[in-house]
């Protein structure tokens, strides 16, 4: 079987960057506009992971490793970071992305704040690297704001932050 050629007009060239901040913008319209919250944290992880690793190229501790650090601390010391990581953080991210199990086997997931952590991730990330935050970004914690101010609450992570050293 012969592999049809590439047709020249198909080709675009991307960097990585690119391609994490379409990542990001498509999970937050699709979280905001079609309430599709399941491509939402699979395209949002995929843009964290992209930052995350030019952020951990650059030396920088990244956002996603504090909230691991705090979660371990706090909730549970006798797990492994590797387990806070697959058990908590990545949880609904790595069902979406990977098999786990039996495929026919429902699992539970609050899907909206599975996709709203995976979103705010990526934007923190994304942010650290770019310095700037789309108009999309922006819109999703307008609506965070709004719709969800339960989650907005940082006294109680500022003082978590301030006493130890996550960064």
């Amino acid at each position: 079987m012969k592999i049809p050629e590439t047709d020249p007009a198909n080709v675009v060239v991307l960097c990585q960057k690119q391609v994490a901040l379409s990542q990001l913008d498509r999970a937050v319209l699709l979280f905001m506009n079609e309430k599709d919250f399941v491509a939402s944290v699979t395209l949002a992880c995929a843009a964290e992971c992209i930052f995350g690793e030019a952020l951990k190229d650059a030396g920088i501790n990244t956002p996603t490793d504090v909230i691991k650090g705090i979660l371990r601390d706090k909730f549970a010391p006798a797990l492994t970071p590797k387990q806070v990581n697959d058990e908590a953080v990545n949880r609904a991210r790595n069902f979406f992305k990977h098999k786990v199990g039996d495929i026919e086997e429902p699992t539970e997931f609050d899907l909206q704040t599975e996709a709203i952590s995976a979103i705010a991730r990526a934007i923190c990330h994304a942010g650290l690297v770019t310095g700037e935050l789309s108009e999309h970004m922006i819109a999703f914690f307008e609506w965070l704001k709004a719709n969800r101010p339960e989650l907005r609450d940082t006294e109680e992570l500022d003082r978590e932050l301030s006493d130890k050293q996550y960064w």
